[in-house]
């Protein structure tokens, strides 16, 4: 169903920029096309520190980011700020999308409904219901599911989710919207591009793009580098993401160095568009051991590049058919010997990118995701 007027979302976040969070990023890059489907947009950051209102990228109909500071303990007494603010701004929306789990005690979407807005709830990481609930004590589980269900719909962004949240709601109440992506208008030759990042042009350069934390898996890139070396002499590291955990890149430079391999590893910091990045590279690890889906993936399959990843049942093998759009792995030799042939391979390099853009762009495109979401919040706006 299509409304005949233009809806506001409501979106809340633990965190928003500044703070560097990969589903703050998304929505960004979302809202525009939101907003092409008359669904415009105001954030609400709970924990990000406070500094009254400012704009954000999406589009001139959105409104200001509000950051509440509240920080990211949960405590009751803070959260007593975030209560008193829905209650007195929710006439303003048609609509609430959560992106985290900002309440624990579920006063929030309580709130909302009591207000007569639909709720929606987005499970992005390890917060799908039924991961959520094994969160709380035995003792209150009872509680929390009979609050959980009422969420007006849970959004899982991979089959892994989905199934989560099926441990906890019914399948009327979960609903899969993947992520989408944009296809790269970037058409500057990579030489030029390596040559203005300061990058070799000769390298086999092998790319991350993402956080810098423990659970991407990029300590295991860097104790791998001296087999990817011998697979493929030409081979060069390049991390592209902010440092989400102090110390890491330390850290991580000191253990090339000991396994000798420090020059093949380079650390360029975040990046508001790592879109040069992608075409720049030659091919795209990625050893994240949990995630909700894995968009940056996703972008450099549109933009091309064949993707060597770890295999995380029921996320990324959804959208990457191994051996055809992408090449998956389980145990570090064999992402090894996939960039190894890789870096042999010019035809089978070439294969696999085309696959993975022709897939990515006509199965992912991100204004057909945004029709998901049309669909969606139209959908529960208009229900009696």
């Amino acid at each position: 169903m299509t409304l005949d007027r233009p809806l506001r979302v409501l979106h809340v976040f633990t965190f928003f920029r500044p703070d560097f969070t990969g589903e703050g990023i998304y929505l960004e890059r979302l809202q525009p096309h939101l907003c092409a489907h008359h669904l415009h947009g105001d954030v609400l950051a709970v924990a990000t520190a406070a500094g009254g209102a400012s704009e954000w990228t999406g589009c001139p109909d959105c409104g200001p980011v509000v950051r509440l500071g509240l920080g990211s303990d949960g405590a009751a007494v803070k959260l007593i700020r975030l209560w008193l603010w829905l209650w007195r701004h929710l006439d303003r929306y048609d609509l609430v999308h959560f992106h985290s789990n900002v309440d624990r005690f579920f006063i929030a979407p309580l709130l909302c409904r009591m207000r007569g807005r639909p709720v929606v709830q987005s499970c992005t990481l390890d917060d799908g219901a039924g991961k959520r609930l094994r969160n709380y004590r035995a003792v209150y589980r009872p509680l929390v599911k009979r609050l959980m269900r009422r969420i007006d719909m849970y959004v899982a962004i991979s089959p892994y989710l989905f199934r989560d949240c099926l441990r906890v709601v019914s399948a009327e109440q979960v609903t899969l919207i993947p992520q989408g992506v944009t296809p790269p208008t970037d058409d500057r030759p990579r030489v030029e591009l390596r040559h203005a990042a300061g990058c070799d042009a000769d390298a086999f350069m092998l790319l991350f793009v993402g956080g810098l934390c423990e659970r991407k898996g990029v300590a295991d890139l860097v104790e791998a580098l001296p087999g990817l070396v011998e697979a493929a002499p030409a081979v060069q590291l390049h991390f592209v993401g902010p440092e989400l955990e102090p110390g890491l890149a330390v850290a991580l430079r000191r253990r090339a160095a000991e396994l000798g391999v420090a020059a093949r590893l380079h650390w360029h910091g975040a990046s508001p568009d790592p879109t040069p990045w992608y075409r720049m590279a030659d091919a795209f690890v990625f050893a994240s051991h949990r995630e909700g889906f894995g968009n940056a993936l996703l972008e450099a399959m549109a933009a091309g590049l064949p993707v060597v990843a770890r295999r995380l049942p029921g996320i990324n093998d959804y959208f990457i058919e191994h051996g055809r759009t992408g090449l998956l792995w389980d145990e570090p030799a064999e992402m090894v010997d996939w960039i190894g042939r890789l870096g042999a391979d010019l035809t089978f390099r070439q294969q696999i990118g085309a696959a993975a853009a022709d897939s990515a762009v006509s199965a992912l495109r991100i204004d057909r995701i945004a029709g998901l979401y049309e669909k969606l919040y139209t959908g529960l706006v208009s229900r009696p």
